[in-house]
This record gives structure tokens, C-alpha cells and sequence, in this order.
């Protein structure tokens, strides 16, 4: 989810001069980068770097691929709004979601939750399945977002890490996890930045 990424991005916001968005979004990438760095080298590390060719797109094709990461990102968009009941901390987590996205354009935002979505999938979805196996990366991605969006998340954040997981392992590759977990968030910012301006 955005949430995960903007977690920690948002917290080195601290406004001064400059744009309050912009030190939030820097750090937001260098988180990325961080997450993408770590996964690569445990791959590497583990001589297990021959996974990542392939796993990218998987054994369907990257039409499958992506066909299936929008037929599942697009519900998946729709869906957490209806949370938010469920979900007090998500209240706060727009309000962050809003500030660092205010001056951004569509394709900055679209830069942003792509490269979120290839480092989280490269971590979560291929080095630490590869590493402890499917069940121990499936906890992990759902105590991590968890921890950000509430715990009355950690039973949907289960099936949601299971799910993506289990796109993998059916061959459609981190192609369709990418896929889906890019254009879920880019939807549910757009939706909380349009939110803020009604």
C-alpha cells in the first residue's frame, strides 16, 4: 500500500523553506531505493540472483501480467475507502497522504507509487519468499503495513500479502503484483487529493 512507503516519508516533513512535500517525497525515494538495494543484495548474497529474471513477468506473458495487476488493483482501490470505519488510523494517514502529495503532479505521483510498488514487490514478494519461504514474507508484509495503517488491518493484510504472493507463485510474476499495487495507490491518492479539494 501507499501508506507503507508514505510511512516513513511523511515523518521527515519538516516544513521550513522549502516545499513540505518535497523533503517527504526525497526521502520516499530513498526509501525505495534502500528497500530495492537490500532485496537485490540478499538475492545476490544468496547466489539466488537467476530468481529475478524469472520472476519479473512471470510464465503467463506480460499481457497476463498486467491484465491481472489491473483486474486486481482496481477493486483493491475501491475497497479501502470502504474501511475507513474500520480503520480509524486512516484518517490520519490521509491527512499525511494529502500534504505530501498537495503540489504534486499526476506524474510525479505516478513516478512515485511505481517505484514503491517494484521495490515492495522485489522485497516482499520475491527475496524474502525466496529467503524464509511464503509464510514468513506473507507475516512480514502484513505486520509492516499493520504497523502503519492499524492493527485491524492484520487480517486483511493477510490475505492482501497471501494474495500477491500467490499471483507469483501462479506465474504471473512481480509484474502483476507491481502492476496492481501501482495503480491501487495511485487511485486511492488521486481519490484522498480529490477529497481535500471538494
Amino acid at each position: 500500500m501507499a501508506a507503507r512507503a508514505l510511512g516513513g516519508a511523511v515523518s521527515d516533513d519538516t516544513g521550513g523553506d522549502a516545499s513540505p512535500e518535497a523533503p517527504g517525497l526525497a526521502s520516499g525515494y530513498v526509501a525505495h531505493a534502500l528497500l530495492t538495494a537490500v532485496a537485490l543484495a540478499s538475492l545476490a548474497w544468496r547466489e539466488r540472483f537467476d530468481e529475478l529474471p524469472l520472476r519479473a513477468i512471470g510464465a503467463h506473458g506480460p499481457f497476463a501480467a498486467a491484465g491481472l495487476g489491473l483486474a486486481v488493483g482496481l477493486p483493491l482501490a475501491l475497497l479501502l475507502p470502504r474501511l475507513r470505519r474500520f480503520l480509524p488510523k486512516l484518517a490520519t494517514v490521509e491527512v499525511e497522504v494529502r500534504r505530501l502529495f498537495a503540489d504534486s503532479s499526476d506524474a510525479a505521483i505516478a513516478a512515485f507509487v511505481a517505484t514503491g510498488a517494484v521495490a515492495e514487490e522485489l522485497m516482499f514478494r520475491l527475496a524474502l519468499p525466496d529467503w524464509l519461504g511464503l509464510p514468513a514474507a506473507v507475516a512480514a508484509a502484513a505486520l509492516v503495513n499493520s504497523a502503519v495503517v492499524g492493527w485491524a488491518w492484520l487480517p486483511l493484510g493477510l490475505a492482501h500479502a497471501t494474495g500477491f504472493c500467490l499471483m507469483v507463485e501462479l506465474g504471473f510474476g512481480l509484474l502483476a503484483t507491481a502492476t496492481a499495487g501501482a495503480v491501487a495507490n495511485y487511485l486511492m491518492i488521486r481519490r484522498m487529493l480529490c477529497r481535500s479539494e471538494a
